[in-house]
């Protein structure tokens, strides 16, 4: 985040590197996901905040980059300091101006807009454009998605991949009579269902794969799931995730 200069570190480029801090000079510094901050990092990062200093390792004189802060997370910051997990000092010189972002369940009419937008830089990536039935786009409109914008965009993505058809059907959505089912289902309407603890085995193990796809690490995923990240690292290496 700081840098080092040059001959700072064995092994390290020996002509320095800018930190990402003074990259953003004259511009703005995006902390997505603050509240994963490790405390070793909380602290230098405050005295940043508080001097507009940054020392890179190594250095013999401190820089004074000019950076806008945006700090966003999807934690409970209040919650995470009562636990001692999140400095109150740094919570108070990053919040400054707060903006606090509905989730998708609550601005349901923004969901044609974003889908609209992913199918078209899906279109960039993939080289094929896919549309969506209005009925099918409805059913979207109307899911939970309680992991808001990235969950909705893992759905886009893995219909454009998985649908062969140009228009994607309301059939098509996963869960859907007549489209994909869930593994948990159909893991409990097989014949193996007998077997409970190789039932509740691929049921466990389906809850794994889309916690992790959609929150994108241990950490966040244990902290969803409401157990330590050693559980999940574990039962991760179990099942092959």
């Amino acid at each position: 985040m700081f840098g080092y200069s040059k001959g700072a570190l064995n092994g390290a480029d020996p002509r320095g590197k800018v930190g990402l801090v003074e990259l953003a000079h004259t511009g703005t510094l995006l902390l997505d996901e603050v509240g994963d901050l490790p405390r070793s990092l909380q602290v230098k990062l405050l005295r940043f905040l508080e001097s507009g200093e940054v020392w890179p390792v190594g250095a013999s004189k401190a820089k004074r980059p000019d950076v806008r802060i945006v700090a966003a997370t999807n934690c409970d910051l209040g919650q995470m300091i009562a636990g001692g997990a999140f400095r109150r000092d740094l919570y108070y010189r990053l919040h400054v101006l707060s903006i606090c972002i509905p989730p998708l369940r609550d601005r349901r009419e923004d969901i044609s807009w974003l889908v609209a937008m992913m199918l078209d830089q899906l279109e960039r990536k993939f080289g094929t454009r896919k549309r969506i039935a209005p009925q099918a786009l409805d059913e979207i409109c109307r899911l939970p998605l309680p992991g808001n914008v990235r969950e909705l965009w893992n759905l886009i993505e893995s219909l454009t991949v998985t649908v062969s058809a140009h228009i994607i059907q309301t059939a098509d959505l996963p869960g859907h009579a007549g489209g994909t089912r869930g593994a948990s289902e159909t893991a409990l309407s097989s014949p193996e269902a007998a077997n409970l603890r190789e039932t509740l085995g691929k049921v466990e193990a389906q809850i794994l794969r889309e916690t992790l796809q959609r929150y994108g690490t241990q950490s966040k995923a244990a902290r969803h799931l409401g157990v330590a990240q050693a559980t999940i690292a574990r039962k991760t290496k179990r099942y092959g995730l």
